[in-house]
């Protein structure tokens, strides 16, 4: 899903400044395969990487704030793959 992020508000048709806030509606789908030869581990867990809940909440947070207030990002559903994802061609 692309999603445009405007950090400003956009200038009205009288030049000024728009007041108003946006809110921008996301589901965040997250690739985190199911790793069986590993007991069942979760692949950010076997790498030991950071959990994409927490971030995708912060940056939110920080859109939010750096864009006065202007740009309300609003997490509608969030998607956990168990599997690699299929790239073109059929790549894993």
């Amino acid at each position: 899903m692309a999603t445009n992020i405007i950090l400003a508000a956009p200038q009205g048709p009288t030049g000024r400044r728009e007041t108003e806030t946006r809110t921008i509606k996301l589901i965040v789908i997250s690739y985190d395969p199911i790793l069986r030869a590993h007991g069942g581990a979760r692949l950010r867990e076997f790498m030991k990487w950071n959990d994409p809940r927490p971030m995708t909440t912060n940056l939110m947070r920080y859109l939010r704030e750096t864009s006065g207030g202007f740009a309300r990002y609003k997490l509608v559903e969030g998607i956990d793959g168990g599997g690699f994802s299929v790239e073109r061609g059929g790549f894993r």
